[in-house]
């Protein structure tokens, strides 16, 4: 099946990936998101993941980078978490849905409580249906669509097997983010029991 038809320009760029616009073939905008190991990150990951994988090229764990995150949203949008819907998946490259909006760290909410809910709910949905930590979940990692009003988790490539320290830290930046900027107080042992259950 044919996603991509044309790339636009950069949308985003960080360590391990380059982010474009693109548009498929109704001429509707998407993000294309190309993996790519760095030599920094590169090191960094082959040494995290050492006694699983042994040694592996740049190639291979952007590919891999790529598949995960892939297979992270796949799982993510069946179960109606907000992420963006994923299109397609082309060696380290994954097509996905495009989220008009900005990020939640340079947004005003108007309901900041509900928000928190709905990237909490998402995050149950990654750790009770997917089996899945994001392990990068931060206020750079959340879009606010700003028209509907909705928060979608995004950069999901560092996503593993479902961790309670992963999953608590995790939730700890979430929340801090809230109480620092919003005045909003919830427990983390509360807040962790609603996700595991």
């Amino acid at each position: 099946m044919k996603i991509l038809k044309s790339l636009s320009t950069v949308i985003g760029e960080g360590k391990e990936s380059v982010v474009y616009m693109g548009y498929d073939f109704d001429e509707n905008p998407i993000v294309v998101k190309f993996h790519r190991i760095g030599k920094t990150s590169y090191k960094t990951l082959r040494r995290k993941k050492r006694t699983l994988q042994g040694r592996k090229s740049w190639v291979r764990l952007s590919i891999e980078n790529a598949e995960s995150e892939y297979n992270a949203l796949a799982c993510l949008w069946e179960n109606r978490a907000y992420v963006p819907r994923p299109l397609g998946l082309g060696v380290n490259a994954v097509a996905m849905e495009y989220i008009n909006g900005k990020p939640l760290f340079k947004t005003d909410l108007l309901e900041p409580s509900r928000v928190l809910d709905d990237i909490l709910s998402t995050i149950r949905i990654s750790y009770v249906y997917c089996k899945l930590s994001h392990n990068d979940l931060s206020p750079y990692n959340v879009v606010m669509d700003t028209e509907r009003n909705i928060p979608y988790v995004i950069d999901w490539p560092q996503a593993s097997r479902a961790s309670e320290d992963s999953l608590e830290k995790d939730i700890r930046h979430i929340l801090d983010f809230f109480r620092n900027k919003y005045d909003i107080n919830r427990e983390i042992n509360d807040t962790l029991s609603y996700i595991r259950d």
